[in-house]
């Protein structure tokens, strides 16, 4: 099932056509794929230059898990944000061309054009099918429980006297004092979850 603010709702901008070669074999075909003549896309800190020549060589089944992959990018970058933002755009670009591809390896029920919008998207189809949301939601699991338990372990040492912010402890002083407390909030919640976590009222 689709997430309630799928991707391709943040998926914005212009999007440009990347020029293609394709070419077929016995086994598979095979997309070549080559930058678009023009201006190269900036991306933060990095500066913006003219297309290099590449060639890039995809299956379909290749360019099938591309589109997972940009559905999970997509969503880790703005799936939290309710508005675009500059940062941003670089990424919903490139994402937008690589989507411009799928007819070209005859995966065109998987993207669609918006035409108010003048932008590409996944299709109900692709979110219905994708792997990414069961790999991104395999990874927030992870995520929230390590983070919950560093949160919390230097939370601790950040109460004990004399210590304040764990920002400004040396390594091996955090590691001292924060490790045995993260291996203790670690064994408590493969345990028992969050059963046993209360907020007491000061």
């Amino acid at each position: 099932m689709p997430r309630t603010n799928t991707p391709a709702e943040s998926c914005m901008g212009t999007w440009a056509r990347a020029d293609v070669d394709t070419t077929a074999n016995a086994a598979d075909s095979v997309t070549r794929l080559r930058p678009s003549a023009g201006r190269g896309i900036p991306l933060p800190d990095v500066p913006e230059d003219a297309p290099r020549p590449m060639n890039v060589s995809l299956t379909q089944r290749e360019y099938r898990l591309l589109l997972d992959l940009l559905l999970a990018a997509d969503w880790v970058i703005h799936g939290h944000r309710p508005e675009e933002t500059a940062e941003g755009e670089p990424y919903r670009m490139v994402i937008q061309k690589l989507l411009s591809l799928a007819p070209d390896f005859d995966l065109a029920e998987l993207v669609e054009i918006d035409s108010r919008q003048n932008q590409y998207r996944p299709t109900r189809r692709l979110e219905d099918e994708t792997g990414a949301w069961q790999l991104l939601d395999e990874y927030d699991d992870r995520a929230f429980w390590e983070e919950l338990i560093v949160r919390m372990a230097e939370r601790d040492v950040a109460a004990m006297p004399g210590k304040g912010d764990v920002s400004a402890m040396s390594q091996d002083e955090y590691e001292r004092l924060v490790g045995p407390l993260e291996e203790k909030y670690a064994g408590e919640f493969h345990a028992n979850g969050i059963e046993r976590l209360t907020l007491r009222n000061s």
